[in-house]
């Protein structure tokens, strides 16, 4: 039921867990797309398929240009779609220590993080969702940027030496599980909307 490109990805995994993951992220994938487009999922694996497919920007073409985006951590796949480049990221991990708080990340970071690991994973998730959107990636120091967090609802990205490209682009995150996740979306939004909708995959 996946599109062949995705098939080829997920057999290429070794470890189970991580095969289940990729095909799971698939599947949530074309229901994104398909609930958002308006289309059957029929359509939406066809044009996957397709050269409507633009894997390199994450970008399809159905009856407008949709962006997307897919992160996974723990038992938790996330799936973003929008209307302009997007990214997402969830994280359940632990900072121990704050070594990484510590070594990596801004001033303005560490003032906002403190003590508390919730805080942690919002930025780490806030960081992430933005170089995802951008399609920087890891590469870009996380020291080169940080986002205005005394506006509680939507984080606009502050550049510490990044290029910003001419775009502002702003960020939303949410604890979830009471603190021992969280999530966050980037794109050049300034109305940007978090606005999950939750699947549970039995398997």
């Amino acid at each position: 039921m996946l599109p062949d490109w995705r098939k080829e990805k997920a057999e290429k995994i070794v470890h189970e867990k991580a095969r289940i993951e990729s095909i799971v992220a698939g599947h949530l994938l074309i229901y994104a797309l398909s609930r958002y487009a308006g289309c059957s999922e029929t359509e939406v694996r066809a044009a996957l398929d397709s050269e409507k497919h633009d894997k390199d920007n994450r970008s399809i073409g159905l009856h407008n240009a949709i962006y997307y985006n897919i992160s996974h951590s723990g038992n938790y796949i996330a799936v973003a779609v929008s209307d302009k480049p997007v990214g997402v990221d969830v994280e359940t991990k632990d900072d121990k220590d704050f070594k990484v708080t510590s070594r990596m990340f801004t001033e303005e970071d560490k003032n906002f993080i403190g003590d508390s690991q919730d805080r942690f994973r919002q930025v780490w998730t806030l960081k992430e969702s933005f170089l995802k959107c951008t399609g920087q990636g890891i590469s870009v120091p996380l020291n080169c940027f940080t986002f205005d967090y005394k506006n509680e609802k939507i984080r606009r990205v502050i550049s510490k030496g990044y290029e910003l490209k001419g775009s502002d682009y702003y960020a939303v995150t949410r604890s979830l599980d009471e603190g021992a996740a969280a999530i966050s979306i980037c794109s050049s939004h300034h109305d940007l909307i978090l606005d999950i909708k939750w699947v549970e995959v039995l398997i």
